[in-house]
């Protein structure tokens, strides 16, 4: 109900804004006025330009791992659905996960690549001479292609907990990158339209900027969801798409579980651990860790179960190595380098893209204000969740440290809140825009009419 009052006047306002504006169009240009000449863009053509290319190239770019053993239809709608609500609300969260992801198969590559040198293994397959370890047989293992089974259990071994007779009944598969790749299901059309579309949106852009001529929040928005998407495509080239089956490989024992350092420390402190659980909450996506902060589902096995075939998959799993025996050390080693500086970069650059209307036309103050300082949030909390996980990763836990931990960790869980409304302002305003847009707004790029576009 409360829903519908705040729905109706806003539609109400957008199509009477619109025919207003058409209406005053007409005035001015003929009906004898071919479309390729067109200078006006009614406020519905922007609304479906910006969510066409929003929802498009987020569901195309979004290459989710093995969703489970003999999963339904639905299961995997809901699996993909969640990541693409995530990509929506949290896109530069998402196109971290795509590069820790692309961070982990070229560490899996180089570390399988020489353990099967070590074991003689040869890296071609006879008599085709095709190459049987590539990346895209890492990112294949990484997200969940290779099972194992005994008895009636089947479960996701962590790859860094791989011994050497996995490895020889790995390559015993004889999997060309052929036969990889088949199990993709990517589609080369509708990637070239969503690339097609996005190329014609950002000209279009370009051009209004080079003319002086003002964009509307909602393209601003689109801008930045675009620059993560790309990120996603990039990270994720080499990814098999929507996987269902994967493949299983015997084995007549598993590997008993065992307690790390990390989970050690979170055992011995609890109200740390708890506050690590928060902040890794949104970046992992395992809810689990709020009330388990000791469990992980980075590391040790998972076993399918038959009641929940779908929930013992790593949804958000990316490779770590020596995971199944982490120490803080090598966490320490981790988050320092490329990995802090991409997680301090992206959300920075996210926000940057949404100021490119820090001096537009905004319906009130009270909005402007809004939207500046939501453009400057995501930096605020990434440095934050940066620092954190860099400190408490730190292998030796001095008094200074642990002071640290609890300073930072605090100060990350408070800015949550805004962080997460920051995203909300970003869907919200952009909308709210559209009941009363600059006339400049509704100029459109003549020659934009001949690039290809929906």
């Amino acid at each position: 109900m409360v829903l519908g009052t705040f729905l109706l006047p806003l539609a109400q306002s957008i199509f009477s804004a619109g025919s207003a504006n058409a209406a005053e169009a007409a005035n001015s240009d003929t009906e004898s006025t071919p479309v390729f000449t067109k200078t006006y863009r009614s406020t519905i053509e922007i609304i479906w330009t910006c969510f066409t290319i929003i929802f498009a190239s987020t569901w195309i770019c979004i290459h989710p791992n093995v969703p489970g053993y003999k999963t339904t239809p639905l299961q995997r709608a809901a699996i993909r659905g969640r990541l693409f609500i995530h990509a929506l609300i949290f896109p530069e969260k998402l196109a971290m996960l795509a590069f820790r992801q692309w961070r982990g198969c070229h560490v899996l590559y180089r570390r399988f690549e020489r353990r099967a040198s070590g074991l003689g293994i040869p890296l071609r397959v006879e008599p085709s001479q095709e190459r049987a370890w590539t990346r895209a047989h890492a990112y294949f293992i990484q997200m969940g292609g290779i099972v194992f089974h005994k008895g009636e259990d089947t479960w996701f071994e962590d790859p860094s907990r791989w011994d050497d007779e996995d490895i020889k009944n790995f390559f015993k598969l004889k999997l060309t990158k052929r036969v990889v790749q088949d199990r993709s299901k990517a589609d080369g059309l509708s990637k070239a339209f969503v690339i097609v579309e996005c190329l014609w949106f950002l000209a279009q852009c370009i051009a209004r900027g080079v003319r002086k001529i003002s964009l509307t929040e909602l393209e601003v928005t689109c801008l930045a969801f675009i620059a993560c998407n790309f990120g996603m495509y990039c990270f994720w080239w080499n990814k098999p798409l929507d996987v269902i089956c994967p493949i299983e490989i015997q084995r007549p024992y598993r590997i008993r579980s065992k307690e790390t350092e990390e989970s050690r420390f979170q055992r011995r402190n609890p109200v740390l651990a708890f506050i690590s659980a928060v902040v890794t909450t949104l970046d992992s996506g395992d809810f689990v860790r709020i009330i388990n902060p000791t469990q992980t589902a980075r590391g040790g096995h998972m076993t399918i179960s038959s009641k929940e075939p779908s929930s013992s998959f790593p949804v958000y799993y990316y490779y770590r190595e020596n995971t199944g025996t982490q120490t803080l050390r090598v966490l320490y080693a981790e988050w320092g380098g490329p990995t802090l500086l991409a997680y301090i970069a992206t959300p920075a650059v996210f926000g940057a893209l949404h100021s490119i209307a820090w001096h537009g036309v905004f319906p009130s103050t009270a909005e402007m204000t809004i939207w500046r300082i939501s453009c400057v949030v995501p930096a605020v909390y990434a440095v934050l969740f940066s620092s954190f996980n860099y400190v408490y990763s730190a292998p030796k836990k001095t008094p200074m440290i642990l002071f640290a931990i609890g300073v930072l960790g605090t100060l990350t869980v408070l800015v949550l809140p805004l962080n997460i409304a920051a995203r909300f302002v970003f869907i919200v305003l952009p909308l709210l825009q559209l009941r009363d847009l600059p006339p400049q707004a509704h100029q459109a790029i003549s020659w934009a009419n001949f690039l290809p576009h929906v």
